[in-house]
This record gives C-alpha cells, structure tokens and sequence, in this order.
C-alpha cells in the first residue's frame, strides 16, 4: 500500500514536472514566431522602399540616356535649310547669324537639321539629315563644355562646306522652282540659302526686268497655280552676295527684291518672313550662272543713236515698278539733255512707250506705256522742246523693240527724232 501511493506521488510529480516544462517551452516557442514576423514586416517595408528608389533612378537615368540616344532619329528636325547649288555669281556664306544660332541651339538640344540642296533646274539634288549633337566618332556625346565647343565647331564648318561648296550640275538658279516642288516642315523654322536672284522659269528676274510689282507677280503666280505651300511657315532669307559676272545690286533693287520674295513667301501661307545679309567670301565655284542685268543708276544718260536719231530709256532704272511715277525726276532730266540735243527747231519728236509680254491686248500695259510716254514728254517740254512737235504713243506689248516678248529691254521708252 505504501509503496503505491508513493509510485502515484511520484508520477504525478513528474506529470506536472512534464507539463510544467511543455508550458514553457510553448511560451518560448510562441514568442519566437511573433518578433520573426515583425522582422519580415519591417523588411518587405524596406525592400518597398528600395525598389521605389531604384526605380526612380532608374527612371531619371533613363530619361537622360534616352533624350541623348533618341533624340536625333530621322525626322526629330530642330529647322530646315534649303539652299542652291553654289554658282560662280554668289559667295560662299559663314555659318553665323541667325543661321549659325539655329545650328547651335540644334548641338545643344541634341538635335538634326534637314539640308536641301536644289540645283539649276529646280530639282532637289541633295536632301539629308545632318545631326548636330556634338559626340565622338563611336558615338560618344560630350558633355565637357570644352569638348562640346570643339565638336559643334567642326559641325559648323561641315554644314558650311555642304552649302557651299557642292558646286551647280546646271547652270543657273531656280529657288523658287524648287520650294514649288519641295514638301517642306512647316512646323520648324525654315532657311533658305539664297542670292534669290532666279533665272529660270516661274521666276526669271531677268525677264521681270526689277519693272514688275511684287503684286502682279502674285497675282499671276496664284492664278496659274505656281505658288507653294509654306503655310505656317517661319522663313529667313540668308542671302547670298553676289560675286562673278553678277553685278553688285544697288538699293533700288535690293529693296524690289525684298519685296518680291516676302510678297511671294506670305502669299504661299508664312507667317514671319525676314531677310538676314552675312558678309561672304569668294565664290567656291567655277560653274557660271547666268548674269541678272542691273538697271543703270537714274542719272545715267540715255543712250543716244545718231544715225537712226533716237534716244531709248530704259524704264527699269527710271520708272518704280508697274509705275509711272518717276524715281528720280531731276536725274532723268539730267540724262535726257544728250538726247535733246540731236532736237532741231524743226524736229518732230514721238514718243513711244513699251512694255514686256505677250499679251498684245493686255489694257494695263498699254496704258502704263502710254503713262510713261507722257511722263518722258513732259521732262523734253522741260528741257526747250515745244510740246506741239512732241506726239506721245503707249505701244504697250505690241511691235515691241525686241524678239522675246519677255526680253527685259522690251520695258522703254523710246524717242524718235525726224527732221
């Protein structure tokens, strides 16, 4: 009986002892499990975090590694220069103004150009994107200022090279032929490398003669259909000096040419027209354009035929275009005493005005010629002829001086003496 009850004693102590040491082996157990869960916790938080901050940079780096790789791809143009085919009538052209401006701000956004070279006869002959970032051969863009500077430098002179020394395969200049032609990006600034003096067809200055209005040029040009599309357009005129056979303009007609290619620049749809003028160097070329005549100053004294006794004005270098109005009476006056001076007492004097075209029947011409005639009249009444031996004609296209309707010197007036 003892020996039992001190068995049940003892089992019952090692019982509790048992459960006493699974109590707390459990409470060790459970208090392990939440501090590891905090940590997981606090962990998944920071690595939240990190991946937030990665992808951040990640997303600055990128931005600035695409806006240098992809920046320039065909079509991402910061302007357009359209230029003509280099000629031994115009200079060669630095890249600075607002030429050279446009190409540097193009190097520091690390941007392209388009270049359009137009030859002769009005066809595109070169058409490329040239990009201006400056960067190594591999590719490399250079950040260092220093470095930077030197290569944009050396992409100047290589536009400069391109516009001007790819000399003419046709001689002669067509301009406005070509931007008839071209498909142009009217969203960015335009430049157009240009002396504008044209020599072919729909814009032949010599047969406009610097004697047709910049209106009337439109006028036709939009009723034939021959203007192009520059809407919107943002258009700066470099031009080119003259250089060659071309002789220098006077201010006469560098102000009608002004006037002519704004005319004609707004009338195709642009918005700012300007005309920027560099100091050029020697032509780069051998290929002769054909020559623009220039009207003589207005004190020039008219030419005087003595065998067939007349005197021919030529109303270009006298009269403002489409126009009656003498440019310089006093002058005029001045050149026709050589003329007056083959008038006898006895003299009869006519008086005949023409014009260019071929339009025998066109009634503005007429009645300019017969302006003109009277205006010229005036100045001999003036100068000591009686006005009743002076008879006053406007020929106007009709039995013109010269073969070619268009003929420049078809636009006089011309004075015939008989005894």
């Amino acid at each position: 009986m003892a020996t039992n009850t001190i068995s049940r004693k003892r089992s019952v102590r090692t019982k509790r002892s048992r459960q006493s040491v699974s109590r707390r082996r459990g409470a060790a157990a459970r208090r392990p499990r939440r501090t590891r869960g905090v940590a997981k916790k606090v962990a998944l938080i920071a690595g939240g975090i990190v991946v937030v901050l990665i992808v951040a940079a990640l997303a600055v780096f990128g931005a600035a590694e695409q806006k240098v790789k992809d920046c320039c791809l065909p079509g991402d143009q910061s302007a357009q220069v359209v230029f003509d085919q280099a000629t031994a009538n115009a200079q060669s052209i630095p890249m600075t103004g607002a030429l050279g401006e446009e190409l540097r701000r193009a190097a520091a956004d690390y941007r392209s150009i388009g270049l359009i070279g137009v030859g002769g006869d009005g066809k595109a002959v070169s058409d490329e994107v040239f990009d201006m970032t400056p960067k190594l051969e591999n590719g490399t863009v250079l950040k260092v200022a220093a470095r930077a500077e030197e290569a944009t430098t050396k992409n100047l002179e290589l536009v400069a090279q391109k516009i001007n020394d790819t000399s003419a395969s046709e001689p002669g200049q067509a301009m406005f032929l070509g931007l008839e032609r071209l498909q142009l990006n009217t969203r960015v600034p335009i430049y157009i490398v240009s002396s504008l003096l044209d020599t072919a067809d729909p814009l032949d200055m010599r047969r406009l003669g610097w004697d047709v209005s910049p209106k009337r040029v439109v006028r036709d040009l939009k009723k034939s259909g021959e203007l192009p599309d520059l809407s919107g357009a943002d258009i700066t005129f470099v031009v080119r000096p003259v250089a060659g056979g071309q002789e220098q303009l006077r201010q006469p007609q560098v102000e009608y040419r002004e006037a002519l290619w704004s005319a004609l620049a707004k009338a195709s749809g642009a918005t700012k027209v300007r005309f920027e003028y560099v100091d050029g160097t020697g032509a780069a070329s051998t290929v002769a354009a054909p020559v623009v005549p220039i009207p003589a100053p207005p004190s020039t004294p008219v030419p005087v035929n003595p065998e067939a006794r007349t005197c021919t004005v030529d109303t270009s270098a006298y009269f403002a275009p489409d126009s009656a109005r003498l440019l310089d009476p006093a002058s005029t006056k001045t050149a026709l005493r050589d003329c007056v001076q083959q008038i006898g007492p006895d003299s009869s004097v006519t008086v005949v005005g023409h014009t260019a075209g071929s339009d025998p029947n066109n009634t503005f011409a007429l009645n300019l010629s017969l302006k003109r005639a009277k205006a010229i009249s005036k100045l001999l009444e003036s100068l000591g002829v009686p006005s009743g031996h002076i008879k006053a004609v406007g020929m106007g296209n009709r039995n013109q001086p010269y073969p070619d309707p268009y003929d420049a010197r078809n636009r006089s007036v011309v004075v015939t003496i008989t005894n």
